[in-house]
């Protein structure tokens, strides 16, 4: 079945000819406890980018105005529990600010059907806190400001795959947050392995 909705994605994706932006949603006020303009909130509402596939980038706005802000670039008026992620999208808890959220609206960009991996990435070591495999603004940006399509993470130097390590972890090596291993996570006296991450990107 996994397999059909992924052809699915891919005939629905070839369809739009690439890349496509989807409209600008606005699913929430900030009347409540804040504006929750989360992906999940609009999923349940009807598919964002198709069957089975995830947004690779998100631009987020006050509403009514032209000043877009990403996760990369850009900066909103309130404090946000989730700034314009492409996998959860944007929340602003009004509890967080000193005054009511202000009315925010989100888009997403749709993927095409690249399937072309990057080299091996390793950013961290463990040695100090762990080792920080992360995407992010202090982390990977290995797709110019889109969020992977797929990773992988392993060991370095190895084939063993992350999740067959042994170990606790952080992140566990999702495309839009990466990886992380944090070594007061690990029993006594063990620090964390230390690993590389590649990617697929839109």
């Amino acid at each position: 079945m996994e397999g059909i909705f992924a052809i699915y994605c891919i005939l629905l994706v070839v369809q739009v000819q690439g890349h496509y932006w989807t409209s600008w949603f606005d699913r929430d006020d900030p009347s409540g406890t804040g504006d929750w303009e989360t992906l999940s909130d609009q999923k349940a509402l009807g598919e964002v980018c198709g069957v089975n596939c995830n947004p690779i980038a998100a631009e987020c706005r006050v509403k009514g105005t032209n000043t877009v802000f990403t996760r990369w670039a850009g900066t909103a008026p309130d404090k946000l529990l989730y700034h314009c992620l492409p996998s959860k999208g944007l929340a602003c808890r009004n509890a967080d600010n000193p005054v009511i959220c202000k009315d925010y609206e989100i888009r997403y960009k749709c993927p095409s059907t690249s399937t072309t991996w990057t080299s091996w990435l390793d950013r961290d070591d463990p040695s100090g806190t762990g080792d920080w495999e992360h995407v992010g603004k202090t982390g990977f940006n290995p797709c110019s400001n889109n969020d992977p399509i797929k990773i992988e993470c392993r060991v370095k130097g190895t084939n063993q795959p992350w999740d067959q390590a042994g170990q606790v972890i952080r992140t566990k090596c999702t495309p839009s947050e990466g990886f992380v291993c944090v070594n007061a996570d690990q029993p006594s006296g063990e620090t964390c392995k230390d690993y590389e991450v590649r990617f697929i990107c839109p």
